[in-house]
């Protein structure tokens, strides 16, 4: 990553927050056109874009404080990464011991009005760095649904204290790209913001022992509602598993697009080991 903000005359200044409003900030930037997207373990889990301004005295906090942000540091725990932990928002990373231009780097998915989808995308070998992240070996139930041709995918939150299952058809290039069939993304703010922006699989939950598995404690989970869903986050690490679309005796008050359908089927963040290439996946305006 290398300092793209050399002139100073032409910074901007844009506003951002965390999806439940208790966090709120201002960051100095060249017009944004384009982001960093870092291929390493934490940022792909967390769908993190990122915007670097070229000092940390062009970012202020306008509501809220540092100390009302979670931590996550994981490694040689040299980075901090900063979440809000009622919404489970991921706002921005410290990285202290690094040039000025790369000691904050703010989640451009909570700048208030920025086309994300429009930007240009700058990858980041992050994924490459020693030590290796060794994701963990899911240990839970397996589902329990017969699905012929069926394959299991696994995975979790990034620190491994919540882990999920799921049996699906084979998710490779013949998976369907419709909604609420196959894949898709979200645009909606909360999805924007929790890094649901990651490829969703939607699956059929009519029978339940067809639903993902998500296993871990209790007080491993924290939930946020918006609209007419549930977000559950894993409250040390804030990588998100798992959409829980709600229940059917709300199915009236949500959506028309969604409520003949979210009624028996739930989006799935599936990111367990890296989305499979060539895996077709539809952008869905929430």
């Amino acid at each position: 990553m290398s300092d793209n903000n050399t002139d100073q005359n032409a910074l901007k200044t844009y506003r951002g927050n965390c999806h439940c409003g208790a966090f709120v900030y201002e960051v100095r930037l060249p017009e944004i056109k384009s982001v960093w997207e870092c291929n390493c373990s934490l940022c792909y889990k967390k769908g993190y874009l990122l915007v670097m301004p070229s000092s940390p005295d062009q970012f202020r906090i306008v509501k809220g404080s540092e100390e009302i942000l979670a931590t996550y540091s994981f490694n040689q725990k040299k980075a901090k990464h900063k979440f809000c932990p009622t919404c489970g928002t991921s706002v921005l990373r410290y990285l202290w011991d690094a040039p000025d231009f790369m000691k904050i780097a703010v989640n451009a998915h909570t700048i208030q009005d920025l086309d994300t989808w429009s930007l240009e995308r700058k990858p980041f070998d992050g994924a490459s760095r020693p030590p290796p992240y060794e994701p963990p070996t899911y240990t839970g139930p397996r589902p329990t649904a017969q699905i012929e041709g069926g394959k299991l995918y696994t995975g979790g939150c990034h620190c491994g204290a919540v882990q999920l299952a799921l049996l699906s058809r084979s998710i490779d290039a013949t998976f369907p790209d419709t909604f609420p069939e196959g894949a898709g993304e979200c645009n909606c703010s909360i999805c924007e913001r929790v890094g649901h922006r990651q490829p969703q699989i939607t699956t059929r939950t009519l029978r339940r022992r067809r639903r993902p598995l998500l296993t871990g404690a209790s007080h491993c989970i924290s939930t946020h509602t918006s609209g007419f869903g549930r977000v559950p986050n894993r409250s040390s690490c804030t990588a998100t598993t798992k959409i829980s679309a709600g229940t059917r005796s709300g199915a009236h008050s949500w959506p028309s697009r969604f409520a003949t359908s979210v009624v028996s089927r739930s989006p799935t963040e599936l990111c367990p080991r890296g989305w499979p290439n060539g895996t077709p996946c539809r952008k869905i305006s929430g």
